[in-house]
């Protein structure tokens, strides 16, 4: 039944598992590679430290383990107050 749908159809991205349609996928290719130029020229470019991170790397990386749950209201506000500006 996806056969005949658009290759950025929601149902046929999910099915096929794709986070992100072709043009997106060039675009962040062509978006790490200027980034990646860009490094080359600058002082951590030419010691080789310090990379820049990818655009789609980042993007298909499994963020699951980025998610933090707390069992009480109080764990949650101990742990926005590590956050706040002073």
């Amino acid at each position: 039944m996806a056969i005949g749908l658009k290759e950025d159809s929601r149902i046929k991205m999910a099915i096929t598992d794709n986070k992100l349609n072709t043009n997106q996928m060039l675009l962040g290719a062509i978006a790490d590679r200027v980034g990646l130029l860009v490094w080359q020229n600058t002082e951590n470019g030419r010691k080789g430290v310090k990379h820049p991170v990818s655009i789609i790397t980042e993007i298909n990386r499994d963020h699951s383990k980025d998610i933090k749950g707390f069992t009480s209201g109080e764990d949650l506000l101990r742990e926005l107050k590590k956050y706040e500006v002073k």
